[in-house]
């Protein structure tokens, strides 16, 4: 499992909008609200690789970022997946991961990571 670095203040039961991912070049945001109308999202600049596994296909790995956000660093399958596939220099990436329950898990390839 990898290192914690954000928890969600609010459980996956709650959330009324979302999470709903916003991608853009080199960038991607993920945001969702509560019931009681807090906001939350999460940052992830320059881009290696993104990732969408519906609860379904999730995997047990998956399961162990429900609610928080995990950086996996760059010894996981996916992360060494994507350095072997990048077409420049991919030092100092890391996997990301964060599981919502009822909706799946988001696996990201990132230079970093910011929650508020």
């Amino acid at each position: 499992m990898g290192r914690v670095i954000w928890t969600s203040p609010v459980a996956s039961q709650a959330i009324v909008d979302g999470p709903e991912a916003a991608l853009t070049p080199g960038k991607a945001v993920i945001r969702f609200r509560a019931e009681d109308g807090d906001e939350q999202q999460i940052s992830f600049v320059d881009i290696l690789k993104f990732v969408f596994t519906e609860m379904g296909s999730c995997s047990e790995q998956h399961l162990d970022a429900y609610d928080k956000l995990l950086d996996l660093g760059e010894d996981s399958q996916f992360a060494r997946e994507a350095i072997s596939a990048a077409r420049h220099d991919a030092s100092g990436y890391r996997h990301f991961l964060i599981f919502f329950d009822d909706v799946g898990a988001y696996d990201v390839m990132a230079r970093s990571a910011q929650a508020s």
